[in-house]
């Protein structure tokens, strides 16, 4: 299916759900906001297949995301609430922002990562094929951690397996791994404590 926005570029729904098709694509909508019936309903936008927004877009409630479906924009992703992702979700975007707590299955990032939460928290696996800057001390916990690019910013506690698939994990805060860590390429740990 088809939606586009109106003049603001601005969808607005209920407790909005995207079921009816295997794509969906969203053309001239950039913002996404729910809204509830009633004072009594939560407020959430749910995507339950592949999904492409051709434009950059910001979401302002919390996201639930069906497994393996894949959410990919022309450009930014911007997760203003909590983000909720079944197993092997894809984001793939110029830059994925995550400004609330991510609680799901497991997922990958295709293009930079912003954390700007304290909290990704997945029973699966955790991908970021690119850089990926850390705005506050977060803690990531998975089975396995991949970093695939660069890793810059405050401090990072891993709970699982780390693999380092890049040259540079540089924080100034610490960096507390709890797990396995493998180092696919010569990589550089840069803070004032690294604990292995």
């Amino acid at each position: 299916g088809s939606f586009a926005g109106n003049a603001s570029n601005e969808l607005k729904a209920g407790v909005f759900t995207i079921t009816a098709c295997p794509q969906t694509v969203f053309n001239g909508v950039s913002t996404f906001t729910s809204f509830a019936n009633t004072p009594s309903t939560t407020e959430t936008i749910t995507f339950a297949n592949n999904t492409t927004i051709n434009s950059a877009a910001n979401f302002n409630r919390p996201v639930i995301i069906s497994a393996a479906a894949r959410i990919k924009t022309s450009g930014g992703q911007t997760y203003n609430g909590t983000v909720t992702p079944g197993a092997n979700v894809t984001f793939t975007a110029s830059t994925v922002d995550f400004k609330g707590a991510v609680t799901g299955s497991s997922f990958t990032v295709n293009g930079a990562t912003e954390v700007n939460t304290g909290e990704i928290n997945t029973s699966g696996t955790q991908t970021y094929n690119g850089t990926v800057s850390l705005g506050a001390d977060v803690s990531f916990t998975a089975s396995t951690v991949n970093f695939k690019g660069a890793v810059t910013g405050t401090g990072l506690t891993v709970n699982g397996a780390t693999a380092v698939n890049t040259g540079t994990i540089n924080t100034s805060g610490n960096q507390t791994y709890k797990g396995t860590v493998t180092l696919e390429n010569n990589a550089t740990l840069t803070a004032p404590t690294v604990n292995l």
